[in-house]
């Protein structure tokens, strides 16, 4: 493990800048970069999260000094903007941030911090570089780069050791630096995800109440879906359920409303495994909807015999409502269970179209793997009702069928990941790919002069009914549509 950093261009003029204001103005201070930056940068990643700490000011104060001595030189400058602290986004310590040149830097000063019983909101005090160090949550994020020595600082002891096994320690004893934050645990996890890093102090949360207790009631579930995002969007997606079903994490995480349960197969099995081939399969799914994959994922797990639909919390949901009873229990439960992680109606509508539409997906594996005929209307219709989202869903029932392989089935079907992108190649070749955006050749106003109806339900009809009509002869014109419709017309009243 290298214990010297390489700075690039950006990073050697801004360091520059700020040992230059030191100087001029004798302001005596030690400046050293804190945190992430350090870490990504010994791990030969690039990194612009420069968090300035400061050993004898306030972070506001060095900012100002720092504008003033820029516009002396004619430097271009920017406000200050100065952050309070805000535990939720554990942030403990008030920063203050400017930007020199196009990147934003914050400043804050070195700290001590104490914790009361109930809150994870610290009483913090000036504190020396090893007290600003101990207070962090794991020696990997508590190594300092010595702007006035050039050179990095570990006042733990364990930072450049732990980097280099690739393991997460906390600082000080886990028990203390959980309990102070407990929302350590959770970063912890998705730390370890994201790098691929050994997380052997977690396993004291899972035979520790109070642990438990204190993650479950002191820190927000808006924080607690952040990080769980935050983890399925790692490179080791699998890593994450894995470590929060053996720690008895996953009720806490992911909470079910009366009623519903987890399917116990194989604890964890399939989870694991379908997050697994999530992240190795390219190239086909849509990269920006993985975690809404996962979490589809994750729904075809849990039991709804028992869930029931009139007594769960009422959803904010603005869309279409399903009179399906099967869909309207499955969407009340994607409602239900990410509405009180505090997701947004995007990604929530997301999930719930991503499951309705891979379970539609059955109909045509059938077709395709008995060489049945599929239609181009079939095939259309299916695009467009699953709202754009046909690769994703198609890819949640595939990796779903992959990940029982072998093992005890959560439904009868089973298709191979490459029946699947066989459907998926199909669409293509179709060139329906962006069948859910097809419009209609002709108007509301014009279909309404062509049938001579009036306006209502019954335009809204015919126009799906054209759109139909136009997957079945994606070569039609405007003036043949019109023929189609004035004929269907005829035979209605005939």
């Amino acid at each position: 493990m290298k214990t010297t950093i390489q700075l690039d261009k950006t990073e050697q003029e801004i360091i520059n800048i700020l040992k230059q204001v030191s100087c001029d103005l004798q302001l005596n201070t030690t400046l050293r970069v804190a945190g992430g930056w350090v870490r990504d940068k010994l791990l030969g990643k690039e990194s612009k999260d420069l968090d300035i700490v400061l050993d004898n000011m306030s972070g506001e104060a060095f900012a100002t000094k720092v504008l003033q001595w820029m516009s002396s030189k004619r430097m271009e400058t920017r406000g200050i903007g100065v952050i309070q602290a805000n535990p939720e986004q554990s942030k403990h310590l008030e920063t203050a941030t400017t930007f020199i040149g196009e990147l934003p830097i914050d400043f804050a000063g070195l700290r001590t911090e104490s914790y009361g019983s109930d809150s994870r909101i610290p009483t913090t005090e000036i504190g020396t570089p090893t007290e600003d160090a101990l207070r962090r949550d794991f020696t990997i994020n508590a190594l300092f780069y010595n702007i006035n020595e050039n050179k990095v600082e570990d006042f733990t002891g364990r930072g450049l050791d732990d980097l280099q096994k690739g393991v997460l320690h906390t600082p000080l004893d886990p028990d203390k630096t959980f309990l102070d934050d407990p929302l350590r645990i959770l970063r912890g996890i998705r730390f370890a995800c994201r790098f691929g890093f050994d997380f052997p102090e977690l396993g004291i949360v899972k035979e520790n109440p109070v642990l438990l207790d204190a993650l479950q009631n002191k820190v927000s579930r808006e924080r607690v879906g952040k990080e769980f995002q935050g983890m399925l969007e790692s490179k080791y997606p699998h890593l994450a359920l894995e470590l929060i079903l053996t720690n008895n994490l996953r009720d806490i995480i992911f909470p079910l409303p009366t009623g519903a349960s987890w399917i116990e197969l194989r604890t964890g099995y399939f989870e694991k495994k379908f997050a697994k081939l999530l992240s190795e399969y390219d190239p086909k799914v849509c990269i920006d909807n993985r975690f809404a994959i996962l979490l589809a994922g994750i729904f075809g797990h849990i039991d709804i015999t028992n869930y029931d639909v009139n007594k769960s919390k009422k959803s904010q949901f603005t869309g279409k409502k399903h009179t399906d009873e099967s869909k309207r229990r499955i969407f009340h439960l994607v409602h239900e269970v990410l509405r009180s992680l505090k997701y947004g109606n995007t990604i929530i509508e997301t999930v719930a179209q991503i499951i309705f539409t891979a379970g539609q997906s059955y109909v045509l594996m059938e077709k395709l793997i008995h060489k049945e005929t599929i239609t181009r209307l079939q095939l259309g219709r299916f695009v467009r009702d699953s709202k754009d989202l046909w690769r994703e869903s198609l890819m949640l029932a595939g990796l779903k069928d992959q990940s029982h392989h072998g093992e005890g089935h959560l439904t009868h079907h089973f298709y191979l990941l490459s029946d699947y992108e066989n459907l998926i190649e199909l669409v293509t070749k179709m060139n329906l790919q962006d069948a859910a955006s097809l419009q209609s050749l002709l108007s509301g106003k014009e279909l309404i002069d062509v049938l001579g109806i009036k306006p209502g339900p019954e335009v809204g009809e015919s126009l799906e009914n054209l759109i139909d009509w136009q997957l079945e002869n994606p070569e039609a014109t405007k003036e043949q549509a019109r023929t189609w419709l004035t004929s269907c017309s005829e035979k209605t009243i005939d």
